[in-house]
């Protein structure tokens, strides 16, 4: 329902944009959305830099959440309905919004890699969790800690095998923290918070999450940084596992025998 719905939306929408508008101004439209860009990616990149990230993640941020949002599409909408603003001018911005989500997912891309470029050159400094964290050595890292990985944390703390726990969902971290899990708030797929875990020292990187694209995106980012690390991944059918392979993953576990 919320793919449907999400289609009629933008249907809709697309429906309500005059394209001779875009051909009328094949300069100023490309400016325009690079501006946009440029202008939000330099706002959101500056905010999550005063917030702690790295100015590699900060870059990465500012350039995904650079494009216009949809909201600017009912905005902009009603100003016409009420006629706020003049046709053309209107009809230039849903064009600039659309243009710049439609692009979205390149820049998007371009933003990963430039985020690890800048990291690379400007490494981010030592975090003040390191030192709760203690000396990591000889660790296993679980990616993902939902039902399964629980499960490959409580074998390995059985076999006095320390690990170190990734996990995204804020609840479940602060849950498990209480408790006493060495567990961390973050992205699996994140070189900083990798490199912040000590690797390049652990024994094994265990992925457990469901998600598709997240665990690929994971065995991907370990590669970049780690090529030879030991990677074991949870796969939900034979064509997420096909990917995980070739995104690299050492051995692929499908759910039915996890």
């Amino acid at each position: 329902f919320k793919g449907l719905l999400m289609g009629l939306f933008f249907l809709s929408v697309g429906m309500g944009i005059d394209l001779r508008a875009l051909l009328a101004q094949p300069v100023w439209i490309p400016l325009s959305v690079a501006g946009l860009f440029a202008l939000k990616g330099l706002i959101v990149t500056v905010l999550l830099r005063v917030f702690g990230l790295s100015w590699g993640r900060a870059s990465e941020g500012g350039l995904l959440l650079g494009q216009g949002g949809e909201f600017a599409f009912i905005v902009i909408g009603l100003a016409l309905s009420f006629e706020l603003i003049a046709r053309p001018v209107g009809q230039f911005m849903l064009i600039v919004v659309g243009v710049s989500m439609l692009i979205a997912p390149l820049v998007a891309r371009l933003g990963q890699g430039l985020g690890d470029a800048i990291d690379r050159r400007m490494p981010p400094a030592r975090l003040p969790e390191d030192v709760a964290l203690g000396a990591l050595d000889g660790h296993v890292i679980i990616a993902g800690y939902g039902r399964v990985g629980q499960m490959v944390g409580q074998m390995l703390a059985e076999q006095g095998v320390r690990f170190v726990a990734i996990e995204h969902d804020a609840k479940t971290v602060a849950l498990h923290r209480k408790a006493g899990a060495a567990l961390i708030f973050g992205d699996a797929s994140r070189p900083e918070l990798l490199r912040k875990l000590h690797i390049e020292r652990a024994r094994a990187v265990v992925l457990t999450m469901d998600h598709t694209a997240a665990a690929t995106h994971a065995v991907q980012g370990i590669r970049r940084i780690e090529p030879r690390m030991y990677i074991i991944a949870r796969s939900r059918d034979e064509k997420h596992a096909l990917l995980l392979r070739e995104a690299g993953a050492s051995i692929v576990v499908p759910e039915t025998l996890e």
